[in-house]
């Protein structure tokens, strides 16, 4: 009988956990729609913008001999900006972005996270983190990057840092997304040519602070909205994943309880009958 009421505590509680697991993944779903809403929106803008002005800065920079902004150099010191969730409960969402980081630096690199949940991670693997951004990801707005793009290009034009690379979530659909790793600089020319020539009569110095913290900017608020996305569609997938396992869990004790009530039932019928052939 002990062990009848142990099952039926069990079934319980995993239909509780069941029922918060299905909210979970409504409200994830919602959000899901809306961000993917805003991501549709701004992803042919955001290709055009970002690769203008990636080929627009290549140009400026090879012509004015600006060269390490175009320069790969393996050995540099890179910054990687990782951009991953401020919370929790969304599948590999914010460990596959973090190991995607770690995997592609070197001894001497640093980070700058944007989503606090990656910093556990980088701090057992002695990771030098230079600043953490949080709430930033959950409602994006175009400002919000301005200071990590602030940072980071501070820390190139001082020699801190050699390279810039930028960590992110890449939305294939609502199932399928994968981290990518984006090199800010040296920035790579997407275009064979400019569609514009190049004007010389420009300081090209002026030029290069102002588009390069456009180019930056830009590309760091488009990877949070494309992130989001899938920040989201983890969570609803994470989700619908616990509220299965739930379900099956829950069939195997009601399996597990009906067996030992047939079981009681057997032995109280065969004393029955036993205590009758007695008399």
């Amino acid at each position: 009988m002990a062990n009848l009421q142990n099952t039926k505590r069990r079934i319980k509680s995993v239909d509780a956990t069941k029922k918060i697991t299905k909210a979970m993944e409504l409200v994830s779903s919602a959000k899901l729609r809306k961000a993917k809403q805003s991501y549709e929106e701004s992803i042919d803008v955001r290709d055009f913008v970002c690769n203008d002005l990636a080929s627009a800065v290549y140009e400026i920079a090879k012509e004015a001999s600006m060269l390490e902004y175009i320069t790969e150099n393996p050995e540099a010191k890179t910054l990687y900006i990782v951009i991953a969730s401020d919370m929790g409960l969304c599948g590999g969402y914010n460990s596959n972005a973090a190991k995607e980081a770690f995997n592609d630096s070197k001894k001497g690199d640093c980070f700058i996270l944007v989503g606090k949940k990656t910093q556990p991670y980088f701090m057992t693997k002695n990771a030098e983190i230079k600043n953490v951004y949080s709430n930033i990801t959950k409602n994006p707005e175009f400002y919000s990057a301005y200071y990590i793009t602030k940072e980071a290009i501070d820390m190139f034009q001082s020699g801190e840092v050699q390279a810039i690379k930028l960590v992110y979530t890449k939305f294939i659909n609502s199932v399928s997304f994968e981290p990518r790793i984006y090199s800010l600089i040296p920035v790579l020319n997407p275009f064979d040519d400019m569609s514009t020539p190049f004007d010389n009569t420009t300081d090209p110095e002026y030029l290069m602070k102002h588009l390069m913290r456009d180019f930056v900017n830009s590309n760091i608020f488009t990877a949070i909205i494309e992130s989001r996305v899938c920040e989201y569609a983890s969570s609803r997938m994470a989700m619908e994943n616990a509220t299965d396992n739930a379900n099956e869990l829950k069939d195997k004790l009601l399996l597990e309880y009906n067996r030992a009530r047939q079981a009681n039932i057997t032995q109280e019928i065969t004393e029955i009958v036993s205590g009758a052939d007695a008399l």
